[in-house]
């Protein structure tokens, strides 16, 4: 669903009612959910951070590139 969006088909857009295009306006493209996470509660300097984590996309847009994930800690 990556080439719908407003100005795709005016008329479509037009018809739909206002639910509608709130729904898709919230669900239009990639919306990830943290379902579970954990870690490692302490880490020595130097040491491995281990993490396990479970994302779920509930928006409408599927992925079709594989993509690296970054992860930042910042304190």
């Amino acid at each position: 669903m990556t080439y719908l969006h407003r100005d795709y088909y005016t008329p479509i857009y037009n018809a739909w009612g206002s639910s509608v295009k709130e729904e898709f306006t919230c669900k239009l493209g990639y919306r990830f959910e943290l379902k579970t996470l954990s870690y490692s509660k302490e880490v020595a300097p130097g040491g491995i951070l281990n993490f396990s984590l479970k994302l779920q996309n509930t928006g409408f847009s599927a992925m079709h590139l594989v993509r690296p994930v970054n992860l930042i800690l910042d304190n």
